[in-house]
């Protein structure tokens, strides 16, 4: 090799020692970061999973109710959340409502059976109409959600129970007629409206006028005001007129559940007894004449004191001893006529049987 050709020469490059510590540091701080980059993303995925979980409602609770036939509760029926939910609950489901209508706390608005309301809706408390002419006992059920969807719908149901107390319904009672100072003989039966059952068990008697009234046996007095059976009024009463009294009587009825007045209805059936008028005995005056001479004065018919101008008339029977004649003396009276109250009072005139002096009479 010739001494003035240079020969290539061969460099290694290493790293020096303070290069390699510097890699390894930075090699396990990238470890170090994908690690904590890794941590962070399984964190945040378990918190989301933790926070995104679906609040599902616990069986909310509902109170009872308490109202009478053919009326709206008043009070009760007041939903609430469980204690252990918050405002994530937010509506109530309502389902199976039996024996009426159920309605928002306006006591119009109708609440569908399956429908959902708001939790303010619930709280403020609903209202219940029970059906008509029944006592049966209402109810219906609730479920909470988280929303008017079903979401988070409770898998427990609250039941609420309406009591429906009953009343009775209007009787009927049939009307009477009698005479005057007559009791009556028939009518007056008092029987339940057509919407009530064996419930009804008494009727209140009241605002008796024009007479007394009796039960059935026509001698039991029944006070204004006071309760009688069932089968009592049923069976018909009796009723005795004022005396001397031809005004009509009557009296009124309402029904009852029980001799205290429970259940008492708020109509009355009220009975009419007609009374006919029935003149009491009259009161005539007597006469006296001499042989085939006709009376010149007395035979004044009257009526009774007790009477008045209902008492129209007077019947002239069993005429003996002569001929009967209305005051003018030539108007023939026959046996068992009628003649006015004006020709009775304004004196008769008798003409005794001729060439007789045996006493007359009528």
């Amino acid at each position: 090799m010739s001494p003035n050709v240079s020969t290539p020469k061969t460099f290694e490059a290493r790293p020096s020692l303070g290069a390699i510590e510097q890699s390894k540091k930075r090699m396990a701080l990238v470890l170090s970061l994908g690690s904590f980059r890794i941590g962070f993303v399984a964190a945040a995925i378990i918190m989301l999973g933790a926070s995104g979980a679906l609040a599902v409602a616990n069986t909310p609770s509902v109170t009872d109710a308490v109202t009478e036939e053919d009326t709206q509760t008043t009070s009760g029926l007041v939903i609430s959340r469980n204690a252990a939910d918050g405002t994530e609950v937010t509506h109530f489901k309502i389902t199976n409502i039996t024996n009426g209508a159920l309605f928002q706390n306006d006591g119009t608005t109708v609440i569908a059976d399956g429908s959902f309301i708001t939790f303010a809706e619930g709280n403020a408390g609903l209202k219940f109409t029970p059906a008509a002419n029944s006592f049966a006992s209402g109810s219906f059920q609730v479920q909470g959600a988280t929303d008017s969807s079903g979401g988070g719908l409770s898998s427990g149901s609250a039941t609420a129970t309406i009591t429906v107390n009953p009343v009775a319904d209007t009787p009927s009672v049939t009307n009477a007629t009698t005479d005057e100072d007559i009791q009556t003989t028939s009518g007056l039966v008092i029987s339940r409206n057509a919407a009530d059952g064996a419930e009804v068990t008494h009727f209140k008697i009241t605002n008796i006028t024009g007479g007394a009234l009796f039960k059935n046996d026509g001698t039991t007095v029944i006070a204004d005001g006071s309760f009688i059976t069932f089968a009592e009024g049923n069976a018909g009463l009796k009723f005795t007129p004022a005396a001397n009294s031809f005004a009509s009587g009557s009296f009124q009825a309402q029904g009852a559940t029980d001799s205290s007045g429970g259940g008492l209805s708020s109509g009355f059936a009220t009975a009419t007894i007609t009374v006919n008028a029935v003149a009491d005995t009259p009161s005539v005056t007597n006469a006296t004449t001499d042989e085939d001479t006709q009376t010149t004065s007395g035979l004044v018919i009257s009526r009774n004191a007790a009477d008045g101008t209902e008492v129209t008339h007077f019947k002239i029977s069993n005429v003996t001893g002569g001929t009967l004649f209305k005051n003018d003396g030539t108007t023939v009276i026959a046996d068992g006529s009628f003649i006015t109250f004006a020709e009775g009072n304004a004196g008769l005139k008798f003409t005794p049987v001729a060439n007789s002096f045996a006493s007359g009479g009528f």
